[in-house]
């Protein structure tokens, strides 16, 4: 991603991972694997997919067509109350304003 960012010199870091950072709050992007460094001082990667493509192919279920907010909100947080704990959905309601 960052090679087809064209964001690849070692001052243009901080930039490739706010674009990072803003695609996942607009979930354009969502994180599916994560893999520590096997040694101190290494780095760490992150494996990232289109929210689309997760959606259908690793859930298997088809991205609505929704434009309005509430109604996606009400959306997603229907989804997440079934693999949520209480307090993570508590947590995420806080953050993701789902009742506003």
């Amino acid at each position: 991603m960052r090679k087809e960012s064209k964001l690849t010199a070692k001052e243009q870091k901080k930039d490739y991972e706010r674009a990072l950072v803003e695609l996942q709050n607009f979930a354009d992007i969502v994180i599916t694997g994560a893999q520590e460094s096997d040694f101190d001082g290494g780095w760490s990667s992150m494996c990232f997919e289109r929210s689309d493509h997760w959606l259908q192919v690793t859930l298997g279920k088809k991205a609505a067509e929704a434009t309005d907010l509430p109604d996606i909100r009400a959306a997603v947080k229907a989804e997440l109350s079934e693999v949520c704990t209480e307090k993570a959905l508590k947590y995420l309601d806080k953050k993701l304003r789902f009742n506003v």
